[in-house]
């Protein structure tokens, strides 16, 4: 009788211990939490200093870019390069996709404030044309363009058309008032970012308290059936 009753107490104390860790509530590990993202500081407002063009050292000074032209054209410019022997001065027609040049005139050293040469304009057809300036040195040489010159001489320049409305008279009776739209703009607040919950479990958690609550079923079954066996021993 003792004896049983000595495994009878081990095996409600096996049993109870059993249930109790089965069941224990386990805390919930807090995943890495991610930082909670934050309103973009906006860059502070930058001025953005222009870069001062390079001045050409080949440059035309007369005439200058769309100038209707007619008669004889004293074209002027500026060298400013080191070493230069000799330029050119050359037109082409504004449309040409060739690239052909006709050269009217050059030399070597023109006066300070002279005329680089002669551009007799009634000897070519009446339309757009563009002039270029070409300067040489030993070994190279760089170029300075007008574009877009009008030579007229023989036609009438087309003026730019221009469109001339005439407002027409509606009688009172039938005017309709005009409407203006407003647009009203509404302005809806930022929603907040919440923080990840500190309490949620992971994959890997979850599966270990399955496996661990399946082990101890198994071992409540094993000490079930040693307490049975034990209770039918004499």
């Amino acid at each position: 009788m003792r004896r049983r009753g000595f495994h009878a107490v081990l095996s409600f104390v096996i049993f109870a211990f059993s249930l109790a860790w089965t069941f224990s509530p386990q805390p919930a590990s807090a995943q890495e939490a991610s930082p909670t993202p934050e309103s973009a500081t906006p860059a502070g407002t930058q001025t953005l200093i222009p870069e001062i063009p390079t001045p050409s050292p080949i440059n035309i000074t007369y005439p200058v870019h769309g100038l209707k032209l007619t008669g004889v054209i004293e074209v002027t410019g500026s060298i400013a390069l080191e070493g230069w022997t000799s330029y050119e001065l050359a037109f082409t027609y504004a449309d040409d996709r060739s690239d052909s040049w006709f050269v009217f005139g050059g030399g070597t050293n023109p006066p300070a404030g002279a005329a680089l040469g002669s551009w007799k304009t009634t000897a070519i057809s009446d339309g757009d044309y563009n002039l270029r300036l070409r300067v040489f040195s030993p070994g190279s040489f760089q170029d300075g363009f007008i574009y877009g010159l009008r030579v007229r001489n023989y036609t009438a320049d087309t003026p730019v058309p221009t469109l001339t409305f005439t407002p027409t008279a509606t009688p009172a009776a039938t005017a309709l008032p005009t409407f203006t739209p407003t647009l009203t703009l509404t302005t809806y607040p930022t929603p907040t970012v919440l923080p990840p919950n500190p309490a949620t479990l992971g994959a890997g958690e979850i599966v270990f308290n399955l496996a661990r609550g399946a082990l101890s079923i198994v071992f409540l079954f094993g000490v079930f059936g040693l307490f049975v066996r034990l209770r039918r021993r004499p």
